[in-house]
């Protein structure tokens, strides 16, 4: 678990990063970046659909493996090969499943590394060279798709590197010095995948998908807005109502959580992203109203009565506060924090809408918060 320091101005990150609310597109992820409002009470009703942009397409995923990892100590010509490859490849490869062109360094560890790939000192044994030459053997025969291969590209003078360059970079790869692992910087935190997100969500805020159905019928929205469900689980075969095909909210929700699916062909992912960032806004928002609102729930609130939230003094919520860090967090909050928790988030909702709404606000805060979406 990461140590916390005090902070002058709580949850600073978690606001800002993912402050952003509407309806997303099941095909093209987009956000906006208007900010929650104190006068939703739900905390923003959108369907985020997310995207199915994760296919499976021979390439790796950037994984907690795959974290932390950095360009050889004297690169080596990988990001002069970067930038050649950029154009021709970066339109198809910057996001989804094989994100190899997100920056040098995703590239050099999620490609160059990549033994499927690349064979140092061996450029005949190299799959890339293969695939851009178009006589590949795995899923795809060529690189990129279409009717010309790199090679060919490469004669009409369409790109910015050639396979000789490419060549002997795979070639003087072998003896180029790499950082010992010891010295790289490796992150020692890692975000939570789909399924702790939905575990963890359902433990902290002592609700079960039945409830999430409950709440969302009864405010007469649709099933397919608020459920989250791996398509992979057994309930879809038995055509339970409350379970959707991943061609609908639910499972899209799953998707755009960073969730993979063995029986739809895509991988799991723990990448922060736009899609996920909105994801958990509208999710936690709405998912917090729900634990607010479950009679006889004691996971939100030990220090102040779930029936007269409005008659909590200052101290009984200060001590809610704190118990909802550390049941959240793991961390033991310091007055400070607390009280930059109370000043930020608690009491605007509360003066402007009311408790209910305040604590419900409070909750969305926790859960986007760095401290529980890494552990």
């Amino acid at each position: 678990m990461p140590t916390r320091s005090p902070r002058a101005s709580l949850l600073v990150l978690s606001l800002t990063l993912f402050a952003c609310e509407g309806v997303m597109s099941s095909n093209s992820p987009q956000s906006n970046n208007q900010a929650p409002s104190p006068s939703n009470n739900n905390g923003g009703d959108g369907a985020d659909m997310g995207s199915m942009n994760n296919r499976v397409d021979g390439g790796d995923m950037d994984s907690p493996s795959n974290a932390g990892n950095q360009l050889p100590a004297n690169d080596c010509g990988v990001t002069a090969l970067y930038q050649g490859l950029e154009p021709t490849c970066g339109s198809c490869h910057r996001v989804g499943n094989s994100p190899y062109f997100t920056s040098p360094e995703s590239f050099y560890s999620l490609l160059v590394k990549d033994p499927a790939w690349v064979t140092p000192g061996d450029p005949g044994a190299s799959a890339l060279i293969a695939l851009l030459e178009g006589r590949a053997t795995g899923a795809y025969a060529q690189m990129p798709l279409g009717n010309e291969t790199f090679a060919e590209l490469e004669a009409a003078g369409k790109t910015s590197v050639t396979i000789a360059e490419i060549s002997t970079f795979i070639q003087e790869l072998e003896g180029c010095e790499r950082p010992p692992a010891e010295e790289a910087d490796i992150p020692d935190v890692e975000r939570k995948s789909a399924r702790q997100i939905l575990n963890t969500l359902y433990q902290h805020l002592g609700i079960t998908s039945e409830d999430v159905v409950r709440f969302t019928s009864s405010r007469n929205w649709s099933l397919n807005r608020y459920p989250m469900h791996n398509p992979d689980d057994v309930k879809p075969v038995t055509m339970d109502p409350h379970i959707s095909p991943p061609n609908q909210a639910p499972g899209l929700r799953w998707f755009a959580m960073g969730g993979g699916s063995q029986l739809y062909g895509t991988r799991p992912n723990k990448r922060f992203s736009p899609t996920f960032g909105q994801n958990l806004v509208q999710l936690s928002q709405a998912w917090c109203g729900f634990a607010v609102d479950k009679e006889d729930n004691t996971a939100l609130f030990k220090h102040v009565s779930q029936d007269a939230l409005a008659e909590a003094t200052d101290a009984q919520i200060e001590d809610n506060l704190r118990y909802l860090m550390l049941r959240f967090w793991g961390h033991v909050a310091t007055d400070e924090e607390v009280q930059s928790l109370k000043t930020n988030v608690y009491e605007p909702y509360a003066s402007e809408q009311n408790p209910r709404t305040a604590w419900v606000a409070v909750c969305a805060a926790l859960v986007r918060d760095p401290m529980w979406i890494n552990y």
